[in-house]
């Protein structure tokens, strides 16, 4: 489960010299970016968990995935926004109102959280949007 889009430089607009993406490796959520400009110079940082939101944004663009959850699994799909997303109850009160749809994220995110979910024995399909 991996996403890497290839874009300009952000500083100076040179094709193809930053690389930004997520991957979900043995049960964890990462991104990165790497800059490789010829004309700005090198730079990478990555992190673990969501990326920040100018990240988040930019890979969204590239399509959006949605986690769904029947409604008569309705406990799993609360464990799981609780335990994955460390979201509160009211959070997650939320969300279950708008099942069968629980998350709207990145392919990665949503095929991390789907493993999430099938680990914990609630069954999740993704749909792209």
């Amino acid at each position: 489960m991996s996403q890497e889009l290839t874009l300009p430089c952000p500083t100076c607009g040179s094709e193809g010299a930053m690389r930004i993406g997520q991957s979900a490796l043995r049960g964890r959520l990462r991104w990165y970016r790497s800059i490789d400009c010829s004309a700005c110079g090198r730079s990478e940082e990555d992190g673990e968990g969501f990326p920040p939101e100018p990240i988040r944004k930019t890979l969204l663009e590239s399509g959006e995935s949605v986690l769904q959850i029947d409604p008569q699994f309705k406990a799993g799909a609360a464990r799981l926004l609780k335990s994955a997303l460390g979201l509160s109850l009211a959070e997650v009160s939320t969300r279950l109102a708008s099942l069968p749809e629980v998350f709207r994220g990145t392919r990665t995110e949503v095929e991390w959280l789907q493993s999430k979910a099938k680990s914990d024995a609630t069954p999740a399909t993704i749909a792209t949007r």
